[in-house]
C-alpha cells in the first residue's frame, strides 16, 4: 500500500512535462532561480495523505541529488525505507518561464534567500476532479515542494504531499 501511493505521490510531484505559451505579464521562472538547488546531499522528508483508513499523514525519509538540465530540473529521488520507489524525474522549465512541471506559474517572488514559485491548473485526485497547486522553494540550503489540492466545489486547499529537503 505504501509503495503504490509512494508512486502516486512521486507522479504528483513531477506533474506533466508540458511546454506552452504564456500570457503577457504572468510571473516567469527562470534557469538561474531553480540553479542554486544543483547539487548533491540533499535530505529531508516526504510526508503525504494517506487516503485509505485511518487517512492519516505518513512520513517517510527521502534523499535527493538535483541538477539543473536542458529544458528543467532532473531529481533523483532516494526513499532509504522504500527503496523500490527510488525514482529520476524531470520537472520541465518553459522556454519562457511561464510553466514548470506543465502547469503555469502563477506567483513567483523572493523570500529568505530563496525563490517561491507556484504553479496551478486543473487536475484529477482521488479520482475526483480538482484544482491542484504546487508550492516550490529554490534555495541552495533549502528545497521543498508542496503539493495541494482543492476538489471541485470545495472551497479550501488541502495538502496532499510536501517534499522538505536541506543540505
Amino acid at each position: 500500500m505504501a509503495r503504490h501511493f509512494l508512486a502516486a505521490a512521486c507522479l504528483a510531484f513531477v506533474g506533466a512535462c508540458a511546454h506552452g505559451d504564456s500570457e503577457g505579464g504572468a510571473p516567469r521562472l527562470s534557469a538561474a532561480d531553480i540553479a542554486p538547488t544543483a547539487g548533491a546531499g540533499w535530505k529531508g522528508s516526504l510526508v503525504y495523505r494517506d487516503y485509505s483508513p485511518p487517512q492519516g499523514e505518513v512520513t517517510l525519509a527521502v534523499e535527493a541529488d538535483i541538477a539543473v538540465v536542458p529544458g528543467g530540473l532532473s531529481l533523483t529521488l532516494r526513499y532509504p525505507d522504500e527503496p523500490g520507489a527510488n525514482s529520476t524525474d524531470v520537472l520541465a522549465l518553459s522556454k519562457d518561464g511561464a510553466r514548470f512541471g506543465g502547469d503555469p506559474v502563477i506567483d513567483r517572488r523572493a523570500e529568505g534567500g530563496a525563490i517561491v514559485a507556484t504553479t496551478r491548473a486543473p487536475c484529477r485526485d482521488d479520482d475526483r476532479p480538482a484544482t491542484c497547486e504546487h508550492l516550490y522553494r529554490f534555495g541552495a540550503r533549502e528545497f521543498a515542494i508542496e503539493k495541494r489540492d482543492r476538489f471541485d466545489g470545495e472551497t479550501a486547499f488541502i495538502r496532499r504531499n510536501a517534499y522538505r529537503l536541506t543540505r
